[in-house]
């Protein structure tokens, strides 16, 4: 009997998730239903959308892609234009009121990568912890980690600003994600065969390759080797944790070591990115979207972006990145021929 009662808390955590999930699924439908008409007058989600510019469901499936997609090598930016591409818009309204409200989602899906960063938070707070007290002369260690994530970040807050407009304006379509999407996937398979292809010959000789297992212990100049590798990923679709991941490889980092890299790299470039594009667009977006599907988005995204962490970094070490290679040049192929060249 009391093994039993062991169990059972366990089999409630794996429950949790999910739960919580489908609860929020359910208030989402309900929030949703209750803003359609009862009178039996035409309703539509357009009808809604014309008044809050996204709606409580839009955002929930935002909420989940942004979650699923973030901090594996398939870029999230990529998903997310390309599900916002596929809700319906109002074609009522007039072109400067399409161009406002599109501005404002544009602005959302940068601002609710807010949630995968609260979910690294909650994911590496220790390592986190060792940093902040590094700051104030506590922990050598965690000083030195926060510098190189430091140094990693520097060349995309440099280029980052400079290059947001161009970028908007030219990159965020459905053809330019595609092209990404295969290009990234084609180095991401040569780099996965290299990798094994070291791991092998290290494996059958006598000195083995040393790797770097532990993200303290990478040095600074392979810091801003990646923190270079990173701009790469202002391209959507080119994924900011697939060139990190990447570049890890190449700086002899195992597969485990890279990611985490990767998240704690991304805690501080998607806090700036979003910190930014909150402060840019905060008066087109209050003015076109509601507060309740925005919070409502980064919930969710925060929620699922907490399993995906966790579960990622033990399937790449166990079968690294070709999966996500092969699913990348697949959802590019579709989207060349669901939206053409």
């Amino acid at each position: 009997m009391g093994s039993q009662l062991t169990i059972i808390p366990m089999k409630l955590k794996k429950l949790i998730f999910p739960l919580v999930l489908f609860g929020l699924g359910s208030l989402v439908l309900e929030a949703d239903d209750e803003g359609q008409p009862t009178d039996g007058s035409p309703s539509s989600r357009s009808e809604t959308e014309e008044v809050s510019g996204l709606s409580y469901t839009e955002s929930f499936i935002l909420g989940v892609v942004e979650g699923l997609t973030e901090y594996l090598p398939i870029s999230s930016t990529g998903h997310l234009i390309l599900t916002d591409r596929f809700f319906d818009r109002n074609e009522s309204e007039t072109n400067f009121d399409q161009s406002q409200k599109q501005e404002a989602r544009n602005a959302y899906l940068i601002v609710i990568q807010g949630g995968a960063i609260l979910a690294v938070i909650l994911v590496y707070w220790e390592k986190i912890l060792a940093i902040l007290m590094g700051l104030v002369g506590r922990n050598p260690r965690g000083l030195a980690l926060g510098l190189k994530v430091l140094v990693a970040f520097l060349p995309a807050a440099i280029l980052g600003p400079l290059l947001n407009d161009i970028i908007e304006s030219k990159l965020f379509n459905p053809q330019a994600v595609s092209v990404a999407l295969a290009i990234g996937a084609i180095a991401m398979i040569w780099m996965e065969r290299n990798y094994r292809k070291k791991q092998r010959a290290a494996d059958g000789s006598d000195s083995k390759t040393l790797r770097i297992s532990n993200i303290e212990d990478l040095s600074f100049k392979s810091s801003l080797f990646i923190g270079f590798m990173q701009c790469l990923a202002m391209w959507p679709g080119m994924s900011r944790s697939m060139v990190t991941i990447v570049a890890g490889y190449l700086s002899n980092m195992e597969a485990k070591a890279a990611a985490e890299f990767s998240f704690m790299l991304g805690l501080l470039t998607l806090t700036a990115a979003s910190v930014y594009s909150l402060l840019g667009s905060w008066e087109v977006m209050t003015t076109q979207l509601e507060v309740g599907p925005m919070i409502l988005g980064l919930v969710v995204a925060t929620l699922v972006a907490f399993v995906a962490v966790k579960w990622f970094v033990n399937f790449l070490s166990k079968h690294g990145l070709y999966v996500f290679a092969y699913y990348r040049l697949i959802l590019a192929a579709v989207i060349l021929y669901v939206f053409g060249v």
